[in-house]
């Protein structure tokens, strides 16, 4: 059974085709090309792809059977990992597009009891009095200050969690 360098020199000599000439069109040295057919290194996919089109051969010609096998073994996985991380992508873009609805969502209601807290915190009292007394209604306050900390705690864990989403992305 032949190896690949064996195919590579097999078909090259079968062509009359010069070690420089082939390495000129696959772009790579001379060396390599003579490394290839020793055995001593293997071409990369994209050298195989490159020899199978200037050579007019199969894809499958270069390759012995349990070579082909590891490739759709590795193509296999390397399915299987772009379909998780799809899945990864498209429960972060969920997670993003929750997280900035439930933001626009607590900063409309934060506005509206800002809004609703500052009238009755300083609510002109019901007697005229002619200097315009005003008083302070605590339950406005609290009411205000509820608000507040419910949109720092939202938008505190929304900054960790996007900030933990970022690390993992990039530690791929």
């Amino acid at each position: 059974m032949e190896n690949i360098g064996e195919k590579i020199y097999k078909v090259r000599k079968e062509k009359h085709v010069s070690q420089e000439k082939l390495a000129e069109e696959v772009n790579v040295a001379r060396q390599t090309v003579s490394k290839w057919e020793r055995d001593i290194a293997q071409p990369t996919m994209e050298n195989i792809k490159s020899l199978c089109v200037y050579f007019g051969v199969e894809f499958n010609y270069f390759l012995s059977d349990k070579e082909i096998a590891e490739i759709k073994e590795v193509s296999a996985v390397q399915n299987a990992v772009t379909q998780s991380e799809d899945k990864k992508e498209s429960k972060f873009k969920s997670l993003k597009i929750v997280s900035i609805v439930a933001g626009m969502v607590l900063l409309a209601l934060f506005v509206i009891a800002s809004g609703v807290a500052a009238y009755v915190t300083i609510a002109p009292d019901d007697e005229p009095y002619v200097d315009s007394v005003h008083i302070v209604n605590y339950g406005g306050i609290i009411f205000l200050v509820i608000g507040v900390v419910a949109a720092s705690i939202f938008i505190s864990l929304s900054a960790i969690l996007i900030n933990k989403c970022i690390k993992n992305r990039k530690n791929k």
